[in-house]
């Protein structure tokens, strides 16, 4: 986690069994608090693959957006909706 340094984008299922929500929280809040742009995004209802077209919707959404703000310097894109 320490030598991440570049804006990163985490999509998880709340109900993967391979990789875990409370693996994916420690790593974002540490960056949170680093200061380094993460954006979260957690699926409801959905594995380690996802499965309901509303959230491929939303991973690929959210996808475009973070590429949109971070690699082609969109600063008027919200990545996610604020909660």
């Amino acid at each position: 986690m320490e030598k991440i340094e570049r804006p990163l984008l985490v999509v998880q299922g709340d109900k993967d069994a391979r990789v875990k929500k409370d693996q994916s929280d420690p790593i974002v809040s540490a960056l949170e608090q680093r200061k380094v742009p993460v954006q979260y995004l957690v699926l409801t209802d959905e594995g380690h693959g996802f499965s309901k077209n509303v959230n491929y919707l939303a991973a690929y959404r959210a996808t475009d957006r973070f590429l949109d703000r971070y690699l082609w310097g969109d600063t008027n894109v919200e990545v996610l909706p604020k909660p």
